[in-house]
């Protein structure tokens, strides 16, 4: 081995952890908070790989992030023509490895593909993307960040990008609200609903962002995404990517907007018919919330009053996000387009849920949504068998 050649990366990493594990006054986060994405920049981003795509780029780009761990499916393909559609030019980021086939078929849809190591989830892949798109950046019209954790459009005539331009703010999303915490499902009736920009923990979504020149313009948005600290968990992820992208926004004066916007929740809940009220009700998601699952089944199995139902729903959409939980009051009722895909493959409840808010879903879209959702369902059957 030569005096220039490094050892490989694995070991590097191995023994980083070891030396900084020994230390024991310094909790594992804090240091992985300032210590992996210089580790990423140095070692791991020589591992990302860029093919080119047919289109031209153009001054709107739309990020698309995918993880096509079953490889590249038609849904992917319908999401890109849509964006296509709106008049923006995709830029593919994988998270997972793609085989020549997944190429051919992503190519003729999209103007680059990154394909990155899988780490720091949607965030991790959508700053690879914009540290790439950096020269680019004065000059475009608009940016959007999207992943393929939900299906889109669920309708043709849907174009989302357009929408969240219409706003004219410089951030929009498609949705926002603020965390919860962690309550107790039994003390679900004391929930009190607030999508308040002011509260620390609002944030809008990060499967659907949209970005203006004033944002993209800015120096300090271009540090952010420099300094923004990956991390290999969820959790954080949310805060310093989703709830902190959010908040830049707003501690820097940018104007923003939910395309959905769910302030008036509760009222819009209160206006359901008896009828609608059961359906939105009998169809939440509950993901894998277990006091939530176990009191949702109780309360289906009981006669329960419309109230409870009303605050049970606004509860659940609390604690577990609307974009899970309320996935039929939102996509049946607000015209949402985008239905989230993990719930057919966490719960069998939610699975159930998830097919069931699928199968009523009008256009040419619906089998292709039916036909994943079913698969994602029969491989948590047989994981759970």
């Amino acid at each position: 081995m030569s005096g220039n050649t490094l050892p490989p990366l694995w070991k590097i990493w191995r023994e980083l952890r070891r030396a900084l594990v020994s230390l024991p006054a310094l909790p594992w986060a804090t240091i992985t908070r300032y210590t992996a994405t210089p580790f990423y920049d140095l070692f791991l981003a020589r591992r990302i790989t860029t093919t080119d795509g047919a289109l031209p780029p153009s001054d709107r780009i739309a990020v698309y992030l995918v993880y096509p761990s079953g490889g590249v499916q038609p849904s992917h393909l319908v999401s890109l023509q849509n964006i296509i559609d709106s008049g923006y030019t995709p830029l593919v980021v994988s998270n997972i490895a793609l085989t020549e086939a997944d190429l051919a078929l992503l190519r003729p849809k999209c103007w680059r593909i990154l394909t990155r190591p899988n780490y720091g989830y949607d965030f991790g892949g959508y700053r690879d993307a914009i540290l790439h798109l950096e020269p680019m950046l004065p000059g475009l019209k608009r940016l959007a960040l999207l992943n393929d954790s939900v299906w889109f459009p669920l309708q043709p005539d849907q174009q989302w990008l357009l929408q969240a331009e219409s706003t004219g703010r410089d951030f929009a999303g498609a949705i926002c609200f603020e965390n919860s915490g962690r309550k107790d499902a039994d003390t679900f009736r004391e929930t009190v609903w607030s999508a308040s920009p002011r509260h620390k923990d609002f944030h809008y979504g990060s499967f659907a962002l949209s970005i203006g020149p004033a944002m993209l313009r800015s120096g300090e948005f271009l540090r952010f995404w420099k300094r923004y600290p990956q991390t290999a968990r969820k959790g954080q992820t949310i805060r310093l990517g989703e709830i902190g992208l959010t908040q830049f926004a707003i501690r820097h004066g940018f104007s923003h907007a939910a395309t959905c916007d769910l302030a008036n929740l509760p009222a819009e809940i209160a206006h359901l018919s008896d009828a609608r009220l059961d359906q939105v009700f009998q169809r939440l998601i509950t993901m894998q919330d277990r006091r939530f699952i176990d009191l949702h089944a109780a309360l289906q199995n009981s006669s329960t009053d419309r109230e409870t139902k009303e605050r049970f729903i606004i509860a659940a959409a609390k604690r577990i996000g609307p974009s899970y939980a309320l996935a039929e009051f939102l996509v049946h009722d607000r015209g949402l387009p985008f239905l989230k895909k993990s719930p057919a493959a966490l719960h069998p409840a939610s699975s159930a849920a998830t097919l069931v808010i699928a199968a009523d879903i009008a256009g040419p879209i619906a089998p292709l949504v039916i036909e994943e959702a079913t698969r994602l369902s029969r491989r948590l059957a047989q994981t759970a068998g």
